[in-house]
């Protein structure tokens, strides 16, 4: 049985196009592949405060979330939004399960629930509403084991 294993498909199709480096960043952008990426521009990222830039997390989010809502511009919003948020879901569902990608999906989450029910977010309430469900999930993140 052949072995599926996305990220790596990912990786390799970005490989193509791009040098080591430049994949490396893409792959830790829009997948949150870690692996492969020059320890001294790590080094050099982290120390100018930039390393959130590198791994998958809510901008990351933000982003794929637009041009997903963007390409569907011919649908009313409301049906636009739930065609985005199954695209995401699916999207997410790939992604690997780490806690920052878990806090921006649930987050991601809350706020599209309050946009198809004409509610406003509360982003406070958000953030303390996933830190909740990730600490009742996963709780080894709250102690880092």
């Amino acid at each position: 049985m052949m072995d599926f294993n996305l990220s790596q498909i990912l990786k390799t199709a970005i490989g193509s196009y791009f040098d080591t480096t430049t994949t490396s960043i893409i792959a830790g952008m829009t997948y949150g592949i870690k692996s492969g990426l020059n320890y001294g521009l790590y080094n050099n990222i982290k120390a100018a405060g930039l390393s959130h830039l590198i791994v998958f997390s809510g901008s990351n989010i933000v982003i794929i979330y637009s041009i997903f809502f963007q390409s569907l511009f011919f649908l009313r919003s409301k049906v636009r939004t739930l065609a985005t948020s199954i695209a995401m879901l699916i999207f997410l569902a790939f992604l690997p399960q780490e806690p920052t990608i878990m806090r921006a999906a649930i987050m991601w989450g809350f706020t599209t629930l309050s946009s198809l029910l004409d509610r406003m977010t509360n982003k406070f309430y958000a953030l303390i509403l996933s830190i909740i469900i990730l600490t009742m999930s996963k709780p080894g993140i709250v102690t880092g084991k």
